[in-house]
């Protein structure tokens, strides 16, 4: 299974590591270069990124890294991971950090190559390392490092304090969609909850998020679904109900138009494997 079907992921760009992601990639992906003179292309441009950089790549960019590094390190992510973070997310669509399809350099000024290593890639690398933990670590990391960069970039967007109303309707718009975790719920039905109409829901989210509410419930459900189908031996069509699905073959239809695979080969290609993707 192709590892940018997963909604996160971390791991060093190591001599036995290829990234070659010529296709439109639906995460968003960060590079940091550690010690090393790093060299991509992005979108058909040649890029060369020198040591104790971050670089920000958007969404639906396509990338490849031609040779491997020692110490470099892959960083991706898709909306999913941060349902929970709509201040992030609202920065993330705001900033300048990922507009650029070629690719946004920061230096890095701001977390030493040591205490990075410590903090951060060691027990993310670390494979008894719980990966409930590990997401969490993963979260924090992608945060700090975004609003490091953008008080280095883009400063003024942190000071602004616009769209407050729209970031507070979506924290609870992604609570409301994470307590039901019904596929069935419609957006009316959450405007309704929220009081509110469906446009000005639609509004919110598009503004934090990036996309539609009905976008985002797609998004929510299908994380879930990979949530129970590799924790679990749970049968598929018990799944299915749970998440409000009235035939096992409309949640088969669904998953796979979200991940490219059936909720049985997402089962098979991720049994043995943990949350996320680590170097060997």
């Amino acid at each position: 299974m192709n590892k940018f079907l997963r909604n996160w992921g971390f791991e060093l760009l190591t001599p036995h590591k290829h990234i070659d992601a010529e296709g439109k990639i639906a995460a968003f992906c960060i590079v940091y270069t550690a010690t090393e003179h790093v060299e991509l292309e992005s979108n058909g441009k040649t890029m060369s990124l020198k040591p104790e950089t971050f670089f920000f790549l958007p969404q639906n960019c396509s990338f490849s890294v031609p040779q491997p590094y020692h110490y470099a390190v892959l960083v991706w992510f898709t909306a999913e991971l941060l349902a929970n973070h709509p201040q992030l997310m609202y920065y993330i669509n705001q900033s300048l950090l990922f507009q650029d399809k070629t690719g946004t350099a920061v230096d890095n000024h701001f977390l030493p190559y040591d205490a990075l290593l410590k903090q951060y890639v060691s027990p993310l690398l670390n494979r008894k390392v719980n990966p409930i933990f590990k997401k969490n670590l993963l979260t924090n990391f992608i945060e700090f490092i975004i609003i490091r960069s953008l008080l280095e970039s883009d400063p003024m967007l942190i000071e602004n304090t616009q769209h407050q109303y729209e970031k507070e309707i979506a924290s609870k718009f992604s609570h409301l969609v994470t307590q039901n975790g019904q596929h069935d719920i419609t957006v009316e039905e959450y405007a309704e909850q929220l009081n509110m109409t469906k446009r000005s829901l639609d509004r919110a989210i598009q503004t934090v998020y990036g996309f539609s509410a009905k976008k985002f419930i797609d998004a929510k459900i299908t994380d879930m679904a990979k949530v129970r189908l590799r924790g679990s031996a749970v049968p598929v069509k018990n799944i299915s109900q749970d998440l409000g699905f009235s035939q096992e073959s409309n949640f088969t239809i669904f998953f796979k138009k979200h991940t490219g695979v059936t909720p049985l080969q997402y089962r098979e290609s991720s049994s043995d494997l943990p949350e996320m993707s680590t170097a060997n």
